[in-house]
């Protein structure tokens, strides 16, 4: 059974109206297209966890909800999963995310609930969340030469690995940094901040 099989099937006991105009339209949204008449058992698992997707647009549901969304998923898959998460998302309909990847949930949510031992600890668009934890928040810095502050991590062919607070970033040479990089995400800090998750 392929994807646009798999649509028509459910469509049909779903008793949807236009079901095949329906369905191609589901599976434009889903970026199941290129693969609508292949059969799912030679699909990806990402792909196949799209068709589902593709269902839930087929049906016209206006909520969805997704236990570890990304889990499992080659980069490539949870990019195009980030890209029509907010597709829908966009178009009125709600989002539900548990998950434990948290540069996943920060790409595809705007509003965070965060749970720690049962009880609600923050609760808020992640925008705000970012204002009041985005300065505890490191970077890792490839830096030419001696850097002047931080933890330096590894140093190899003249390049220094610098842990810093991202409020640090600015002190340092500009003209000397070759990379730098999100250590960890807001989310992260805020599960440090509630203790359920180690340093």
């Amino acid at each position: 059974m392929s994807p646009m099989q798999c649509l028509l099937y459910y469509g049909h006991l779903l008793g949807i109206e236009d079901v095949k105009k329906k369905a191609v339209r589901a599976l434009e949204l889903a970026s199941l297209t290129h693969v609508a008449d292949t059969p799912l058992l030679e699909l990806s698992f990402g792909t196949k966890r799209r068709t589902g997707l593709a269902l839930a647009y087929l049906k016209g549901a206006r909520l969805l909800l997704l236990d570890e969304a990304s889990a499992g998923l080659d980069v490539k898959s949870v990019a195009t999963l980030r890209s029509v998460l907010k597709n829908y998302a966009s178009m009125g309909n709600t989002v539900l995310l548990t998950g434990h990847e948290m540069g996943f949930m920060e790409a595809v949510c705007d509003r965070v609930i965060l749970l720690h031992e049962g009880t609600i600890v923050a609760d808020g668009k992640l925008h705000e969340l970012s204002k009041k934890y985005a300065l505890k928040q490191q970077v890792e810095v490839w830096y030419e030469g001696e850097p002047i502050l931080g933890e330096v991590v590894e140093v190899h062919d003249g390049l220094a690995r610098v842990r810093l607070q991202i409020h640090d970033l600015g002190s340092l040479d500009p003209y000397k940094v070759r990379y730098i990089r999100l250590y960890q995400s807001v989310l992260e800090n805020l599960l440090q901040e509630v203790g359920s998750v180690e340093s």
